[in-house]
């Protein structure tokens, strides 16, 4: 299957990908804008999903297919968590879906140093209400982690300016 499906408490979350065209022989690529909404579709309506994640490897410098083109071409997606190699984001992006929907979009920064963690909220019936997204670096002692990382991101930051 091209997806996944978990249960979080009483949600059901799906879970699917996209990734960059590989030149191999015996491999197709299709347009992963085209496949994640067909995929999502499925997800939403056919099995029931209450927050849709698309895992993305799309390189953000592609002018064709890029996370934010995703998103904004994107109807069931709610979450993207991108890879995004040596550049840094800052924090998690509010954007809007084809049916202007926000669709928010994680990346992990600088090769993985420093990674985000996202927290959703939702109410009784199961309509997301709210979102945190902070940044954490992997194997640093959890207290005080996400201080630490905040701190990392703005050195690395004024170093590239």
């Amino acid at each position: 299957r091209p997806y996944l499906i978990i249960h979080s408490g009483n949600l059901k979350v799906g879970i699917t990908g996209v990734g960059e065209e590989i030149n191999k022989a015996g491999l197709t690529f299709h347009n992963p804008y085209d496949r994640v909404n067909k995929i999502t579709k499925i997800l939403k309506e056919q099995e029931g999903c209450d927050l849709i994640i698309c895992l993305s490897a799309l390189n953000t410098n592609n002018k064709i297919f890029n996370n934010q083109g995703l998103a904004a071409t994107s109807k069931y997606v709610d979450f993207i968590i991108g890879a995004r190699g040596n550049k840094i984001q800052n924090g998690a992006l509010i954007l809007q879906n084809v049916s202007k929907q926000e669709v928010i979009l994680s990346s992990s920064s600088y090769n993985g140093l420093i990674l985000g963690k996202t927290t959703f909220g939702f109410n009784n019936d199961k309509v997301r209400n709210h979102f945190d997204h902070e940044y954490l670096i992997p194997g640093a002692p959890f207290k005080k982690n996400s201080m630490q990382a905040h701190k990392l991101y703005h050195e690395l930051t004024s170093e590239l300016v």
